[in-house]
């Protein structure tokens, strides 16, 4: 048997996730597609049902980062606590 150890993401970095997906101008199935995510994970995350690991929060950011506004402050939050995440 196989066991996989998963660092999960800090509650800060869940809430900028979550408020960054939240302000996002684009659907939600678009911003999956633009991240390599399904869109049942990218809902999951945005409702808090579940927690992304640094490496979908960097994802998220990254399909941020060239939308405008909100979108893209979010993109910058998320990578400010994706520094401050234990390594």
């Amino acid at each position: 048997m196989c066991r996989h150890i998963v660092h999960m993401a800090s509650p800060k970095l869940v809430r900028a996730v979550q408020s960054a997906l939240k302000s996002s101008p684009v659907t939600l199935r678009e911003l999956a597609r633009r991240a390599g995510l399904s869109p049942s994970l990218t809902a999951y995350v945005k409702r808090g049902k579940r927690t992304p690991t640094p490496t979908v929060a960097a994802r998220l950011a990254k399909a941020l980062e060239g939308l405008a506004g909100e979108a893209a402050v979010g993109a910058k939050t998320i990578r400010r606590a994706l520094r401050q995440e234990p390594k």
